[in-house]
């Protein structure tokens, strides 16, 4: 069972006026819908499935469909919220070290938006690992702001008092820290393209979330990797590789040579 805080739905065009949402313990109500793309903030604690019961459709007959749906809702905090904040990064080009990203952040918390005595607080629904982004705006001559990506990291720790409430979190290969025992020798080899490719796989890291340099593919290896964290083989791919490992701004885990592997003619 999941407690869930806030629904999001995409309906499509078709969407529901009148209908109900139930988890079998508490039934949420709307009415006077007109929104295609609906969000709430409602709770539905203890929650194992959702069951949705339209009673009117905006053409008054029609299929209802979902075409997307998110559970859970994001806390975005703005210049006037936010007292204080810092990230920190460090990058060895050598591999020598793993890199790390640290952010921290302190916000008002006047209203009590994060109270620790209120059960229906934002503040009970914070996980470790919850991914958390970092913006940075630059107001143009215009009026206009310009925004810079900063960093995507995950959740590593909170803490709240009647003032304020301060968050930290790191970056998402610090995550990886569960321990690889896929290593074996290969009498063929194996490139490290490869290799990599089966310690993210082993980590639970969808291929979408990590990008490999192709010139990894023309280095082959045929030792077996320690039995060491997930983070640590891939220190050691990217070492053996001549490469450096680090997290973009977009929190995307990269291995990509530390040397020019193309020279365009013009370049030449």
């Amino acid at each position: 069972a999941y407690d869930i805080r806030g629904l999001t739905i995409d309906w499509g065009p078709n969407y529901p006026v009148n209908f109900t949402i139930t988890n079998g313990i508490k039934t949420a109500k709307i009415t006077g819908n007109t929104l295609s793309y609906w969000t709430s903030e409602e709770i539905f604690n203890g929650t194992e499935y959702l069951l949705i019961t339209p009673q009117t459709m905006v053409n008054g007959q029609g299929r209802l469909r979902i075409q997307k749906m998110f559970m859970g809702v994001g806390i975005s905090f703005e210049n006037k919220k936010i007292t204080k904040s810092s990230k920190t990064e460090y990058a060895s080009p050598v591999m020598e070290e793993l890199p790390t990203v640290d952010f921290t952040m302190t916000i008002e918390n006047k209203d009590r938006l994060f109270d620790v005595e209120n059960k229906t607080s934002a503040i009970y629904y914070l996980e470790v690992g919850q991914e958390v982004t970092v913006r940075y705006g630059y107001e143009m001559p215009d009026g206009s702001i310009y925004w810079m990506d900063g960093c995507v990291c995950n959740l590593a720790d909170w803490e709240a008092d009647d003032e304020e409430m301060s968050f930290s979190a790191k970056d998402k290969i610090d995550d990886l820290s569960e321990t690889y025992y896929r290593g074996q020798y290969r009498a063929e080899g194996i490139s490290l393209y490869d290799l990599a490719v089966d310690v993210f796989t082993d980590a639970g890291l969808d291929s979408r979330y990590y990008e490999l340099d192709e010139y990894l593919k023309t280095v082959t290896v045929y030792n077996p990797l320690p039995c060491v964290t997930h983070k640590e083989c891939l220190q050691i791919i990217a070492n053996a590789g001549r490469c450096r490992l680090y997290q973009d701004r977009q929190g995307i885990i990269c291995i990509q040579a530390a040397f020019t592997t193309v020279i365009s003619p013009e370049r030449m």
